[in-house]
């Protein structure tokens, strides 16, 4: 088994600083690791080309006696990678990246509602993501970034940005840089059920009551906020208030937001005034469970 410095976790390649080594995607990764002070051990070496890798029994963390997230992964792939951007630019202009049967360990103990959701002190999934810039026409398109969570929920992210340049990649910056389409899938997996049993104890283990209570609070909240008068926001709360009425067994929730202007980033006050940015999206909310979004009683 070989050692060597480490960053931590799966997007540590998408982020890794240009150095210009002249060798494998493996090595270069590996040569980055180890200046960052961390620890990575890995076993079994399946491909490692200059493309990309695939290792198994992967271990992430501090070096010894350093307090840290640690984190292992039973196969860790890269199935290509932009390495001349990776080492002009610091991330890679395209990447296919997987980690499968990653187990993540929090430093420190996690609250009992995080433990009862994710059923320990760890956190165990496996994440994968395929993103590509087309530098002619300046659109990034972000084909999948899946999180599995086990036993939690599976959430994919699916987005197309235009206007994009490599500099964008370099500095981070977003001008100029505008959305084309954004797509969110969320499946529950035994998150809602766990999360309402959780909480159960403040009304004497009666879950339906739990469930009443958190969608009262979801509403009442909204109502205060500043995308009360939104009708998009509204079908988005619609749906997740439906979500926890279905907590024994949720249906999949679908965000799909193909607005028909790219909407410029930096336009908006995203934050300060979310309004204007929702009716400029126009997300589209879908809900499949047995609970239609707005069936639910008021008294709820």
């Amino acid at each position: 088994m070989r050692t060597v410095g480490a960053m931590g976790v799966a997007f540590l390649v998408a982020m890794l600083p240009a150095q210009g080594w002249a060798q494998t995607v493996l090595e270069r990764v590996e040569a980055h690791l180890a200046s960052e002070g961390m620890v990575v051990t890995y076993g079994q070496i399946d491909r490692s080309d200059e493309r990309g890798f695939v290792i198994h029994d992967v271990q992430l963390g501090p070096p010894p006696d350093t307090d840290g997230v640690e984190i292992s992964i039973d196969t860790w792939s890269i199935a290509a990678i932009d390495t001349e951007a990776l080492e002009v630019w610091g991330i890679p202009a395209f990447l296919m990246m997987s980690a499968e049967g990653a187990v993540i360990y929090p430093p420190e103990p996690m609250g009992p509602e995080a433990q009862a959701v994710f059923g320990g002190d760890t956190i165990r999934g496996d994440l994968s993501i395929d993103y590509a810039l087309d530098p002619e026409t300046g659109v990034l398109t972000l084909d999948h970034l899946t999180v599995s969570l086990h036993g939690v929920a599976t959430t994919t992210v699916t987005l197309s940005l235009g206007n994009v340049t490599v500099e964008h990649l370099h500095d981070g910056s977003t001008a100029n840089v505008a959305i084309n389409r954004l797509g969110i899938v969320f499946q529950d997996h035994g998150m809602m059920g766990r999360l309402v049993a959780a909480l159960a104890g403040e009304f004497g283990g009666d879950l339906e009551a739990t469930a009443q209570s958190m969608v009262a609070d979801l509403n009442r909240d909204f109502m205060s906020s500043p995308l009360r008068g939104v009708r998009q926001a509204h079908d988005i709360i619609n749906a997740i208030a439906a979500m926890i009425a279905d907590y024994q067994a949720p249906g999949r929730l679908s965000i799909v937001a193909e607005p028909v202007a790219p909407v410029p980033l930096d336009a908006l006050p995203i934050m300060s005034d979310p309004a204007p940015w929702f009716e400029a999206m126009n997300p589209v909310t879908d809900y499949d469970g047995p609970t239609r979004p707005g069936d639910i009683p008021k008294s709820r």
